[in-house]
């Protein structure tokens, strides 16, 4: 018996560091195709080159101290959004991507936010201000740079669709810093969730 659970695990760790080395070598030859773009262009076209890679798994604490693990969501819609407060898009899409969760509150879609931000300094500004419907994630910028290896070409916010098999369907960086930012992020998002339904 314990010969078999040691079997058990060590074929799961190589299945999860296979998953991740290929997630790795999938995006490292995306910054190799795009090297040669301008930040604008490169920008998009990370975004676009990443779609259909297998998300990389994370593991993470919610500001409400509620664990989180990427691969316990499968056969869930994922949506994941990486934002700080001092991003003025970030905070202009806020109340877009709430409608979004309200839209898709009886559904098989999950919805994470990550952030870089101090878990008290995220708990002080929304209590002074309006909400998100996120499970968020603070102090966590080591998901956006060390797990999904965005960099050079990425910015904030940027928003991962997600699909039920953990696959990568649609990848959305930089927005607007005025009351387009609202709209824009559902006429954005609201057409892949509901094709990938």
């Amino acid at each position: 018996m314990t010969k078999l659970l040691i079997v058990g695990f060590i074929l799961l760790y190589s299945l999860l560091y296979s998953q991740s080395d290929n997630y790795k070598h999938e995006i490292y030859g995306c910054y190799d195709k795009t090297s040669k773009l301008n930040f604008i262009e490169r920008g998009d076209a990370l975004c676009d080159c990443i779609v259909g890679i297998e998300a990389p798994n994370f593991k993470a604490v919610t500001i409400n101290n509620d664990s989180i693990e990427l691969y316990n969501y499968k056969g869930y819609v994922v949506i994941l959004n990486f934002w700080f407060v001092s991003c003025a898009p970030c905070i202009a899409e806020i109340p877009g991507l709430n409608d979004i969760v309200k839209k898709y509150s009886n559904d098989s879609v999950k919805f994470i936010s990550i952030t870089k931000d101090s878990k008290d300094y995220i708990l002080n500004y929304f209590s002074k201000r309006k909400h998100f419907d996120f499970e968020i994630i603070s102090n966590d910028e080591d998901i956006f740079r060390e797990i999904f290896l965005f960099g050079v070409g990425f910015g904030y916010p940027t928003t991962v669709i997600i699909d039920k098999k953990g696959v990568i369907r649609y990848v959305k960086s930089g927005g607007y810093s005025d009351k387009r930012a609202k709209n824009d992020v559902k006429d954005k998002l609201i057409p892949f969730i509901d094709k990938i339904l």
